[in-house]
């Protein structure tokens, strides 16, 4: 039974990248006590064979010596660490919360919250859509409906092109530029920019403004402004905010593309190592 176990280990363990080390214990600043526990926890995650205590750790966490011992206490105590002679080691809690967590994260559960604060701040219909750079295909994942009387309805599942519409866009221009010239460039309706040197000067201006408008470009009568995520610096996708274009006239497209792309620079730091 215990060699079964062993193998079924081997076996889960063989599939899962190992992730790239942490930085030192520097994250979050800040002195209150659930900011030092952070600290705390970080430099576990981040020292799998443990952590000096003593001096050394309260310098590491930026408390007193008093104050690590009591977050110490409470570490050991609540199964987060385990204590060892002159060192504090990861604890069967910590290490439990790993494997629930899982080695990947879901980015649509984790966006799902900002989603929907934004759909209800902004009043229109939120989509998210995630990148996968080895298929270099993007999907519409995950739609919160907006809140005004007249508001665009999106689908979920729904394979989004990327040089087509603001989603796609605002990912394409974090793409190596070989990933841009394989494009074939195909017209989904008559605003569909289908000029291969024309799409790289927008994409050029999208690096530099940090967020992008589409016109029905992909759906007829539709206007969407979109920013990118990123994790750990690499593009995974873009949050979208679409309108239908009668009420274009009434709307504040710079109001809007603020909007969204704080959603993003908030869903990107959620999902990025600090």
């Amino acid at each position: 039974m215990a060699r079964q176990a062993a193998q079924t280990i081997e076996i889960v363990c063989a599939g899962n990248p190992v992730p790239r080390t942490l930085e030192p214990i520097t994250f979050p600043a800040g002195s209150t006590a659930v900011e030092r526990m952070a600290r705390l926890i970080t430099g576990l995650a981040a020292n799998s064979d443990g952590l000096p205590t003593g001096n050394d750790l309260a310098s590491a966490i930026g408390a007193n010596i008093a104050t690590t011992n009591r977050l110490v206490s409470t570490a050991v105590g609540t199964g987060l660490a385990l204590q060892l002679p002159g060192r504090l080691q990861p604890g069967p809690r910590l290490l439990h919360w790993a494997a629930l967590l899982g080695p990947d994260i879901e980015p649509a559960l984790i966006a799902r919250p900002i989603l929907r604060e934004l759909a209800q701040e902004s009043g229109e219909t939120i989509g998210l859509i995630q990148f996968h750079a080895d298929t270099k295909e993007a999907v519409m994942t995950t739609v919160v409906d907006g809140v005004r009387p007249l508001h665009y309805g999106l689908a979920s599942g729904v394979r989004i092109p990327l040089y087509a519409g603001a989603g796609g866009k605002a990912i394409l221009a974090h793409c190596p530029p070989n990933d841009v010239q394989a494009l074939k460039l195909e017209p989904l309706t008559e605003c569909t920019q289908t000029n291969l040197r024309a799409l790289a000067k927008d994409l050029e201006e999208i690096r530099e403004r940090g967020w992008v408008v589409g016109d029905g470009e992909r759906i007829p009568d539709a206007f969407g402004v979109c920013a990118p995520y990123f994790i750990d610096g690499a593009v995974a996708g873009s949050i979208t905010a679409t309108v239908t274009r009668l009420r274009l006239p009434e709307i504040d497209v710079q109001a809007l593309a603020r909007m969204v792309q704080q959603a993003a620079q908030q869903l990107s730091r959620l999902l990025s190592t600090p």
